[in-house]
């Protein structure tokens, strides 16, 4: 049976490349030919795949600017105004504190997409943190009321 190598110096520093290549744990369990225990097990050798892995985002994320940027290339500039939320203050204007301002926001959603100011896609994200919302509200008050129930 071939012995399994042990994490030196050498197979540390080869981790370090592939995370930073973007291969997942597996992929570098199974290129290292080493056992996911003895991986999780090596501090300096998880440290190092942690690094490794942000570094590569700070690449990306620096390419992506500067090809936004230097190389003017929209379709990268709306995929960043959209990640980072750039243009979208929807969310900063929504306060809920009951039953009755979840029906004056729904109303407003409904004007928005009606007049196109927010997509259907928004529209059905705000849906859905609004069904939470509600659905987190009845259960407080229902709890409430049963236990004033109780109570008397």
């Amino acid at each position: 049976m071939p012995r399994k190598p042990k994490i030196n110096d050498s197979v540390i520093q080869e981790a370090h490349e592939l995370a930073k290549a973007g291969f997942n744990d597996k992929q570098i369990q199974e290129a290292l030919n080493i056992s996911k225990s003895l991986m999780y097990a090596n501090m300096e050798f998880m440290d190092t795949i942690k690094d490794a892995r942000k570094e590569l985002r700070h690449e990306i994320s620096k390419s992506l600017m500067n090809n936004a940027v230097n190389l003017d290339n929209p379709t990268v500039q709306i995929f960043l105004a959209k990640k980072l939320r750039l243009f979208d203050d929807t969310f900063n204007s929504i306060n809920l504190k009951n039953s009755d301002d979840v029906l004056k926001v729904i109303s407003s959603i409904f004007k928005a997409v009606s007049d196109g100011s927010i997509s259907d896609d928004k529209a059905n994200q705000l849906k859905s943190l609004l069904d939470t919302f509600t659905k987190a509200y009845e259960v407080n008050e229902l709890d409430k009321r049963i236990t004033l129930l109780e109570e008397s």
